[in-house]
């Protein structure tokens, strides 16, 4: 069973470091109250012949040693206590442990001086008050701390579980890009490979290119815009195969963005697919598929609209899990609008600064 609640080592250093520092505030102002008091009543003014600053330093000395003591013996008690499952469930079976403990020492200490001379100001129940409110003052400290670095611990393994399960879901949402690909690649081969097989040899060709460099970029979250639109641009020229000048693409970036800036992976690519697939194009009414630069900062990617007689329905599959891939990398900027007015269809997205 995991011991959540042990100190670590880091801590048990941090608890000792705080009693050194505690330790002699302690013991000063454990012996400031008794000289006022002492001095305050005239019957103890026979004691001041004895008060020299050699003996309170010495009475400083023991207190914040004893002080110390105390700090150890919890520190000490409390690691081997939770190591136990039993402690680990009722943490305060250990705050019992350690005050009775206490209650047992200071029994012990009374009897071994119980023949020390008699002194009036100093009640018998001092000691068991004393060290019982310095138990209390030590318990409470390493609660705190203990508690805050349980807390951050915490905090910190719910950073790494979110992490990997933003990693988890950007690799889940790029292996769902290659299956849809090669459905629509194969099904364009199968048409060209019955009606024009020059083509299809070519086809295949930059098929296998198109691969290899997707295979090596399938590694990464992000990419440079200039690998993106070359990745893009490859991608359209393998339809140009079978569509020739049906498509045209034009593009406007400024050279920073392009060799500077990053945006996810296959994200172009993903764009001119839904472009391709979703407009009845041909030579008379071609495509245009334009990528811009915008006065805030955003790029976007357009495209003319030209209407199937059979629209075909869509799920949206590729867009819904791009703009997934942008909030995961948390960019919230991913919007997409389609103007029939203007026969045009948008998405416009922030780039990526590394």
């Amino acid at each position: 069973m995991k011991e959540y609640n042990q100190p670590s080592k880091r801590e048990i250093k941090q608890l000792i470091r705080l009693a050194f520092i505690t330790s002699p505030i302690i013991g000063i102002y454990a012996i400031v109250p008794m000289l006022v008091f002492l001095l305050a009543q005239p019957e103890n003014q026979e004691f001041l012949y004895f008060i020299d600053s050699g003996r309170i330093l010495i009475g400083i000395s023991v207190i914040s040693a004893s002080f110390f003591l105390q700090w150890l013996f919890n520190i000490i008690l409390f690691r081997i206590l939770d190591r136990r499952e039993i402690f680990q469930k009722n943490s305060w079976l250990k705050y019992i442990a350690s005050y009775l403990f206490i209650i047992v020492l200071i029994a012990v200490m009374s009897q071994v001086t119980k023949n020390r001379p008699n002194v009036g100001f100093v009640p018998v129940v001092y000691p068991y008050i004393g060290g019982l409110t310095n138990n209390t003052f030590i318990i409470l400290l390493i609660a705190v701390i203990t508690s805050k670095n349980q807390r951050i611990r915490l905090e910190i393994e719910k950073a790494k579980l979110e992490v990997l399960n933003v990693k988890a879901q950007q690799e889940d949402l790029k292996h769902k890009i290659h299956p849809h690909f090669l459905f629509n690649s194969l099904n364009t081969l199968r048409i060209l490979i019955g009606k024009e097989p020059k083509k299809a040899e070519n086809y295949v060709l930059n098929l296998s290119s198109f691969l290899r460099f997707s295979i090596s970029e399938s590694v990464k979250d992000t990419a440079l815009i200039k690998d993106e639109m070359q990745f893009c641009l490859n991608y359209i020229d393998m339809h140009r195969v079978r569509y020739s000048d049906a498509i045209r693409i034009k593009y406007d970036l400024p050279e920073e963005i392009i060799n500077n800036c990053h945006i996810p992976v296959f994200t172009l690519q993903i764009l001119a697919e839904n472009a391709i697939k979703h407009n009845a194009f041909s030579k008379n009414t071609p495509l245009f598929i334009e990528l811009l630069y915008n006065k805030d900062g955003t790029l976007t990617f357009k495209n003319n609209l030209i209407f199937k007689k059979h629209e075909q329905p869509t799920t949206k599959t590729g867009l819904h899990n791009l703009k997934q891939r942008f909030e995961l990398l948390g960019n919230k900027s991913f919007i997409t609008k389609r103007d029939e007015t203007q026969n045009e269809f948008s998405v416009s997205f922030k780039p990526i600064v590394l």
